[in-house]
């Protein structure tokens, strides 16, 4: 093979009206493997490009019918033939001539009398110059396809993140995320906030004897609706199941919040037509107002919560408003919020322990460390009732600090009684991470219990990897340089992306339980689950899925090939010692959930 095999046998037009310098070029560019066309005039040439398409134009500048210039603009001025480089070949001395050559699109010239080595010395550099915009031009291409497809990847799992997979609407993250805003804006207008909460009359019936298809249906159809009924300042969500929430901003008073809630109650009556079936499926309608009712998202959801199961008492398609003289939950609230005052040093926060354990090998792997409170009157309290009081009253860091001792000293002592080393998790609160010296605490914890730093996690929430993106990055790096393992807590509920996975210096996702627990029957879940295993393994991140009920759930993470799980199948939070027999056994006994 001759070095002219590199040339790919490039084509070249010749185009001059002196069949004797045609004929000396063709036979020194046919020497070195190229194959040559040629034109004796500018029309012809014209016309031999619109079906050939070379790779090179040599062309004369003077032609008797239309001369080099005028050939040279017009293939210039087409879209499929203005990137073929053209080289002059002239006997033109003048710099004018040359610079017209450029300017009518010319890559370069040759002068006549011409050298045949010069005129192959710049076909080859011309050739290999387009080559090198070609692959250039295909690498960009294919990089930018990478690029938008990773883009469309991220919006897509920002979305799922955002919005209820079945109806579109915002889910809980969002909700709250919208409800704040809007009880900002209320306090700066004075004005109020109504929290409108739903469940669907007959709605388990319906599911249970039709099946979900229909009940899936249903609710899409519910969403269309009451779209239709909402202000540009009100925001519709889905909880979960069948039960919607709307937050509707500037309100004047309690009657707008009911206006509301009777154009909803109008809109859902009318049938629904579902899959050839005639549906009926009102609502049964909660209200609660900022700032009456309370002056932060949890706490209006509690209030509507309660007017709505009150509503549901006097009879189902109606709306109630919250007041205070029927909510026993309400006063409970304030009652537990001024206990929590003093509860850490009377001693009346315990620790449980739930193990995560290796779906193959169904060996404990890991301890994640549950906050709870034994109260001295009403007995054991629920985290989701008392972990918001703690933070709306500033109490986290407090707390949690006594909790990332006490745990750590808890694994060491497990160690000191003959059990095998294991990892224990740690949830961190943002307002431990951001407000607290979480490292100097942590630190201290490791110190103190003489606890390997690779045998405490800490478990980061979504939302606090947005607070403040350059303080959270230093903070996670001072931790790790503690030699601590890092993971994000209830994956895929938040905002997540995947410039935050790359980014943060995390080495573990936890699969949010409301995923695991939809996972059966729901194929929009399922797509989810499989998408963030895929992603994590992508990224080499362990992955830990929460809330494990049920052998189908089980059964499918395997398949899943997710690595570990953490539920009640295997067991729910449980004291220390009962943690202590579990180790010692090995290998934990399965829980069977029944009902």
């Amino acid at each position: 093979m001759t070095a002219n095999a590199a040339n790919d046998a490039a084509t070249i037009l010749i185009v001059d009206d002196n069949p004797v310098n045609v004929g000396v070029v063709v036979d020194h560019l046919e020497g070195e493997g190229y194959q040559v066309l040629v034109a004796l005039g500018g029309y012809e040439a014209l016309e031999r490009v619109r079906f050939a398409r070379p790779d090179l134009i040599l062309l004369d500048v003077m032609m008797p019918d239309l001369d080099g210039l005028q050939v040279c603009r017009r293939l210039h001025a087409d879209p499929p033939t203005r990137d073929i480089p053209v080289i002059f070949m002239t006997a033109l001395a003048d710099v004018t001539d040359k610079i017209a050559a450029f300017e009518a699109g010319g890559v370069d010239y040759v002068s006549k009398p011409f050298q045949l080595e010069e005129v192959l010395a710049r076909v080859r550099t011309h050739l290999a110059l387009r080559r090198a915009r070609q692959d250039l031009e295909a690498h960009t291409a294919v990089l930018e396809a990478e690029i938008e497809a990773r883009r469309a990847a991220e919006q897509a799992l920002r979305y799922l993140a955002l919005h209820d997979p079945l109806t579109g609407l915002p889910n809980r993250t969002m909700l709250m995320d919208r409800l704040q805003q809007a009880i900002a804006q209320a306090r700066r207008d004075q004005r109020q906030v109504g929290l409108l909460l739903m469940d669907l009359d007959h709605f388990k019936h319906i599911n249970d004897s039709l099946g979900h298809f229909i009940g899936d249906e249903l609710l899409e159809q519910v969403a269309r609706r009451l779209r239709t009924v909402l202000r540009e300042c009100d925001t519709a969500a889905r909880l979960g199941g069948d039960e919607f929430v709307i937050a509707a901003g500037a309100l004047h008073g309690p009657g707008d919040a009911e206006q509301l809630a009777l154009r909803v109650l109008k809109v859902l009556d009318a049938p629904f037509m579902v899959q050839g079936r005639e549906l009926h499926a009102g609502a049964t309608i909660g209200i609660s107002l900022y700032p009456g009712d309370g002056d932060n998202p949890a706490a209006l959801l509690q209030a509507a919560d309660t007017a709505m199961y009150q509503a549901k008492r006097r009879g189902r398609g109606s709306y109630r408003l919250f007041s205070r003289d029927l909510s026993i939950a309400a006063e409970r609230w304030h009652a537990l919020s001024n206990d929590l005052h003093g509860a850490c040093e009377r001693g009346e926060f315990v620790l449980h322990y739930q193990p995560q354990v290796s779906i193959d090998t169904g060996e404990v792997t890991g301890i994640e460390t549950l906050l709870r409170w034994q109260h001295p009157q009403q007995g054991l309290i629920a985290p989701a009732l008392f972990i918001p009081l703690l933070e709306e009253h500033g109490r986290m860091v407090e707390v949690g600090r006594w909790v990332l001792h006490s745990a750590c000293a808890q694994s060491a002592a497990w160690q000191a009684e003959g059990l095998p080393p294991i990892r224990i998790a740690v949830n961190l609160s943002g307002q431990q991470f951001y407000r607290g010296d979480i490292v100097r605490t942590v630190r201290e914890a490791l110190e103190r219990s003489r606890l390997a730093p690779e045998l405490l996690e800490l478990e980061l929430t979504e939302s606090l990897t947005l607070d403040d993106g350059e303080a959270t990055l230093r903070i996670m790096g001072e931790l790790k340089a503690l030699g601590v393992v890092l993971s994000l807590d209830d994956f895929g509920t938040g905002w997540s992306s995947l410039g935050y996975l790359r980014r943060f210096p995390l080495d573990r996702i936890k699969i949010d339980r409301s995923f695991v627990r939809d996972l059966i029957g729901d194929q929009g879940t399922a797509a989810i689950v499989h998408s963030i295993l895929d992603l994590a393994r992508q990224l080499d991140l362990d992955c830990v899925a929460e809330g494990v009920e049920t052998d189908a759930q089980l059964e499918h993470l395997r398949r899943e090939r997710c690595p570990t799980m953490q539920g009640f199948l295997f067991s729910q939070g449980v004291p220390a010692a009962e943690i202590a027999t579990l180790l010692a056994a090995g290998r934990p006994k399965p829980r069977r959930i029944t009902g």
